[in-house]
């Protein structure tokens, strides 16, 4: 069911997990490319905050931050 609107799901950089860690759980839950999960890592590395995934379901986003969140990353839900 959408709410309409966008939804984006935004990792942000914290002081536990590492890069191998936030990698993995991009290639896990999102079935990322390599090549897509570390330029998601990296920015959120070198930035702070990086977009895991845009959706346009407001409930299915909410399912991939709780996903992400029990992976241990910081994970946020944001409208675009």
């Amino acid at each position: 069911m959408s709410s309409g609107g966008r939804w984006k799901v935004v990792v942000r950089n914290d002081d536990h997990n590492t890069f191998a860690i936030v990698y993995r759980a991009l290639r896990s839950h999102y079935a990322m490319t390599e090549d897509q999960a570390r330029f998601v890592t990296e920015d959120v590395h070198l930035t702070g905050t990086g977009a895991a995934a845009l959706h346009t379901d407001r409930a299915e986003a909410e399912a991939a931050v709780v996903a992400l969140q029990r992976q241990g990353l910081n994970a946020k839900l944001e409208a675009e």
